[in-house]
């Protein structure tokens, strides 16, 4: 749990291990499960040099901006995975994976899904970094990979052919939308730092992710290459 709590790059494999604990029922677990598990105690062994560098962006400005994904019936009830990151400048101050409660029947309502649970963070969080540093009030950005998304939560348009809670969802967003609060904007999904945390990672997206916040040896003489033994 510490290390859950505590050090990002865990994520990448906690990921997969969030997966395993939905389907794993107690005593079914089998050969390959704990291989998955030794691998990832391994890699938190082995990468304990790493730390997070916190700080300004690359302008040296500290912005308060979020992003929000989610990985569409991935599970194997058919819901769908959230992840969710939110940053001051750079590096992570929130993140979260886990699981929706709801099946969703479009890529589309699983993202909104996930943007509404962002945008209550986000706002909390807004409102709480506004009293500590005495900003003036900001439009805060969201930033988002699913145009559909974007376009339903923006534009307001009828969600009556869906669900109920969907609809409300995208109404929580879009009056937040409407006052200026936030800002939906699209990120490619290459650029999207919170996929990450919607799946079991990849090399290639891992070392983006890492590469994007700025991660660094507190020790020199340890190598990259250590991660691509564990990821």
């Amino acid at each position: 749990m510490m290390a859950k709590r505590s050090r990002f790059l865990a994520r990448f494999r906690i990921v997969a291990v969030s997966h395993l604990t939905t389907r794993v029922l107690p005593g079914r677990a089998n050969k390959s499960d704990e291989e998955k598990l030794m691998r990832l105690l391994k890699y938190l062994n082995g990468t304990r040099e790493l730390g997070i560098m916190l700080g300004g962006d690359e302008n040296n400005e500290l912005n308060l901006q979020a992003y929000s994904d989610a990985s569409y019936g991935i599970h194997a009830d058919a819901k769908s995975h959230t992840g969710l990151f939110l940053t001051l400048g750079r590096g992570p101050i929130l993140c979260k994976s886990y699981k929706q409660k709801s099946v969703t029947k479009s890529s589309c309502e699983a993202e909104i899904l996930a943007l509404s649970d962002m945008v209550s963070i986000a706002i909390w969080m807004k409102d709480m970094y506004r009293d500590m540093s005495t900003t003036p009030d900001f439009t805060m950005n969201i930033y988002e990979d699913n145009m559909a998304a974007i376009h339903l939560v923006s534009n307001g348009m009828s969600t009556s052919d869906r669900s109920r809670h969907i609809h409300i969802r995208n109404n929580y967003v879009g009056q937040f939308v409407e006052n200026g609060q936030i800002k939906v904007i699209h990120c490619p999904t290459k650029n999207m730092i919170a996929d990450i945390l919607t799946k079991p990672g990849f090399p290639n997206s891992c070392i983006f992710g890492i590469i994007y916040l700025g991660i660094k040896f507190r020790r020199r003489g340890v190598s990259w290459e250590i991660l691509y033994k564990y990821i």
